[in-house]
C-alpha cells in the first residue's frame, strides 16, 4: 500500500490488483498499478475472478483484486512440451496439490513412471533435534488455541507458564510464532518486557522492511550480547519465512496453535469453491477443505524450518495444541520433524527439554571450536 495513492496487491494465486484512496495529489505510481492489472487481465482465463471491495468497516480503502484460480493453466503448455520437469523445495507437501499440472501426462508417456516422488531425510542427526507436540499445559488443561478459546483465562495462563519455563530453559534465542497479529497483541501485555530472564522483542504488523527488521536486529544483538533473547512473531508474516535463524539465534522455536487462514477471506472462499468444482468433475488435486488445511500446515512447516539451517545446527521445537497429536494434523507435519516428535503434556516435555539442552551443553564443551552466534542473514 502506498500512502495517498494506489498499490498492487498480490498473493498466492492472486495475480494483481489495486487499492485506491482519495488524495489531493495524484499518486506517482497509479498508472503502473493499473497497467499491471490490465496486463494480468490480458493473460486471464475463464477461471479467473475480479474481486472488488468497497470502503467500509472491514476495508479502510476501496480495492480491486485480480484472482487467478487456475494458475496451473499457464504452465500446461510448458509441461506438454518438456522432456522432464523437476520440482524441488522444502515445503512441497501435500504432493496432490501439483496433480493438476501433470494431469494427462501419464497417458501421453505411456503411463508407468511418469511421476516420481522423492523425499530426503534431514541432514541433521536425530540427537540434534528435540520435538514435542505439547497437548496439555503445566496446569493439566488441554491446550486449545482455536480462535474462540485461545483468549480464555485458562488458555492464556497455561501459555504464559509454558513460555516462561521454556524461555528460561533455552540457551540462545527463543522464538514463539503466533497464529495472528491479533493473538500476538493479546499476549504481549501478559508477557511483558522480559521472559525467563531474557529481553522480549515483538514483530510489528505491516510486513514492510522497516517494520520487521527493527525487532529482528534488536533480538539478534541481544542474543550475541546477553547470550539469549525472546522473539514473538507471527506465522505467515515476514519473520516466519524470510529470515535465517541459524545457530544461537534460535535454539527453541515454539508454534502456538494452528495458523489457519481467515475463513471469511473472499479470495480464499473462491479458491476453495473452484477446487471443489474441479474435484466434483473428477479432476485430480486438492479439495477446498484440503487446500485450507494445506495452507495452515505449510505455515507451520515454514516456521519450524527457521531453526535448523545446516548439518551442525541443533534446536528444540514445541508445537502447542492438542490437535497436533491427531492423525490428520500430525500427518501434514514435515517428515523430518514427524519422525522425531511425540505427543506429551508440558509437565513431561519440560524435563525432557532441559535434559536435551544439558546434553547439547556437554557436547558443546567437548567441541572447543563451537561457533559463536552468527550474524543475522536472510534465507
Amino acid at each position: 500500500r502506498v500512502r495517498g495513492g494506489t498499490a498492487v496487491r498480490a498473493g498466492a494465486g492472486a495475480g494483481a490488483g489495486i487499492e485506491a484512496r482519495r488524495s489531493g495529489t495524484p499518486p506517482a505510481n497509479s498508472v503502473y498499478s493499473v497497467a499491471e492489472l490490465l496486463g494480468a487481465l490480458m493473460g486471464s482465463t475463464g477461471s479467473d475472478r475480479i474481486l472488488c471491495h468497497a470502503k467500509g468497516p472491514d476495508h479502510d480503502v476501496a480495492s480491486v483484486r485480480y484472482l487467478s484460480l487456475d494458475a496451473e493453466a499457464r504452465f500446461r503448455e510448458l509441461f506438454a512440451s518438456a522432456r522432464a520437469v523437476v520440482f524441488a523445495g522444502g515445503t512441497l507437501e501435500p504432493r496432490s496439490e501439483f496433480a493438476p499440472l501433470y494431469a494427462g501426462l501419464s497417458e501421453k508417456s505411456g503411463g508407468a513412471g511418469c511421476v516420481n516422488n522423492f523425499s530426503g531425510r534431514h541432514v541433521v542427526p536425530a540427537q540434534q533435534i528435540f520435538a514435542r507436540y505439547v497437548t496439555h499445559g503445566p496446569g493439566g488443561n488441554a491446550l486449545d488455541f482455536r480462535k474462540e478459546k485461545r483468549g480464555t483465562a485458562t488458555q492464556m495462563s497455561e501459555l504464559r507458564a509454558i513460555m516462561t519455563s521454556a524461555s528460561a530453559a533455552s540457551p540462545g534465542g527463543a522464538i514463539f510464532f503466533f497464529p495472528s497479529f491479533d493473538f500476538l497483541a493479546a499476549a504481549v501485555p501478559m508477557v511483558g518486557s522480559q521472559l525467563g530472564g531474557k529481553a522480549v522483542f515483538v514483530e510489528t504488523r505491516g510486513g514492510g522492511g522497516g517494520d520487521a527488521e527493527g525487532p529482528f536486529r534488536g533480538f539478534a544483538a541481544a542474543v550475541r550480547r546477553d547470550g539469549g533473547a525472546v522473539l514473538l512473531a507471527v506465522n505467515g508474516a515476514k519473520l516466519s519465512e524470510g529470515i535465517d535463524f541459524k545457530d544461537d539465534l534460535c535454539r527453541l522455536v515454539v508454534v502456538v496453535g494452528l495458523p489457519y487462514p481467515n475463513a471469511g477471506d473472499l479470495g480464499l472462499l473462491e479458491k476453495m469453491r473452484f477446487l471443489d468444482r474441479c474435484r466434483a468433475q473428477g479432476a485430480p488435486g486438492l479439495s477446498g477443505k484440503e487446500f485450507y488445511q494445506a495452507r495452515c500446515m505449510k505455515g507451520v512447516n515454514q516456521c519450524v524450518g527457521r531453526s535448523i539451517r545446516h548439518a551442525g545446527d541443533w534446536a528444540a521445537i514445541l508445537l502447542l495444541d492438542h490437535r497436533y497429536a491427531g492423525g490428520a494434523i500430525n500427518g501434514a507435519v514435515s517428515l523430518w520433524l514427524r519422525e522425531q516428535a511425540v505427543a506429551a503434556p508440558f509437565q513431561a516435555a519440560e524435563g525432557d527439554l532441559r535434559a536435551f539442552y544439558a546434553r547439547r551443553a556437554t557436547a558443546r564443551l567437548a567441541t572447543p571450536a563451537a561457533a559463536a552466534p552468527a550474524a543475522p542473514a536472510k534465507g
